[in-house]
């Protein structure tokens, strides 16, 4: 499968006539920026009227598990989750060779991310929203298994929604852990019963200002949390102290003392819990993997395998010549 850069996708978005297919007549959505994750990167685009968000995938496993949850979305009875689909050959990547790669495409509710909403809305009505939330995917029989703050948004009536189900699964109690954690982050952050705005819409505004002027922080892995600070990722540890400072256009979280990082110019390394580059991040894509401790790492068309202290083990082979499992 043909992959994404982060240059390839910020090109297509922002000229999508020339470099998309099926949205070709779509645009950026108002105050809309690239993010990315793991395994995609992200950008919220207005198409004939409607949202979406679209994803183009930047890891190996990134159509895979899109393919898995589309499979399992198409089953539920109702809107249990925004509207998910595949986008075969949707963005041109490169003009000589006509070489496309696939899309994913997820209609989004008009709603605001909880984690933009949260300090400006009542902790008793979004745990109420939390609880109902939980309900909804128990009684649809599915995990969402990427549960947070920024993959749950909240709609003008006060209904919770899961965004980026990329790894969803069938079976319910997969995000019983994510939702604790969720109901934590509600205690700890939104406004105490009976003091929240009563319009709905300036409440998201006064949250959203709230939030601009401090750091966002995630989860804690291995006594280390992201934060997002000015615009770019850094870690802190378990007392809040800043130890890796905020340098990275995306950062994942730790596993195992590692974690992989993509600078601003696109290019991704992978760094262990002092912030030291192990592999120096000067690759187009680095795909750690936590069982084996070994990444594989893409230099333009060729990929090799490096081991936990990042040292190069194979010499650079095509993709097609390479037993890549991840």
């Amino acid at each position: 499968m043909k992959l994404c850069t982060i240059v390839d996708f910020r090109r297509a978005v922002l000229n999508p006539a020339q470099w998309l297919g099926q949205l070709s007549d779509a645009r950026m959505a108002d105050d809309a920026a690239i993010c990315r994750s793991t395994l995609t990167a992200d950008c919220r685009m207005s198409w004939r009227g409607r949202e979406w968000l679209l994803s183009a995938p930047i890891s190996l496993r990134a159509i895979e598990r899109a393919e898995r949850a589309a499979a399992v979305l198409r089953s539920l009875p109702g809107e249990s989750m925004a509207s998910y689909r595949i986008l075969r050959d949707e963005i041109l990547v490169d003009a000589a060779t006509g070489s496309r790669c696939d899309a994913i495409a997820e209609l989004l509710p008009s709603a605001t991310r909880l984690s933009e909403a949260v300090a400006g809305l009542d902790a008793d009505r979004l745990q109420a929203a939390l609880d109902d939330l939980a309900q909804r995917l128990r009684r649809a029989d599915i995990s969402h298994n990427n549960l947070n703050a920024d993959n749950i948004v909240i709609s003008d009536d006060g209904i919770m929604h899961a965004i980026r189900p990329h790894y969803a699964t069938r079976g319910a109690g997969g995000d019983d852990k994510a939702l604790a954690e969720i109901g934590r982050y509600i205690s700890d952050n939104a406004l105490p019963p009976c003091t929240c705005l009563s319009d709905t819409t300036r409440a998201y505004a006064a949250g959203a200002a709230d939030k601009g002027s401090r750091d966002r922080v995630g989860n804690m892995f291995e006594e280390r949390a992201r934060i997002f600070r000015d615009g770019a990722y850094g870690f802190v540890d378990a007392c809040g102290r800043t130890v890796i400072e905020p340098e990275y256009f995306w950062a994942d979280d730790f596993r195992e003392g590692r974690a992989a990082v993509q600078r601003f110019d696109g290019l991704m390394g992978l760094i262990d819990k002092t912030g030291r580059e192990i592999i120096p991040a000067q690759y187009d894509i680095v795909e750690y993997d936590v069982q084996s401790g070994r990444s594989w790492v893409a230099r333009g068309s060729r990929w090799a395998r490096f081991d936990y202290s990042g040292a190069q083990l194979d010499p650079w082979r095509e993709r097609e010549q390479c037993d890549i499992e991840l």
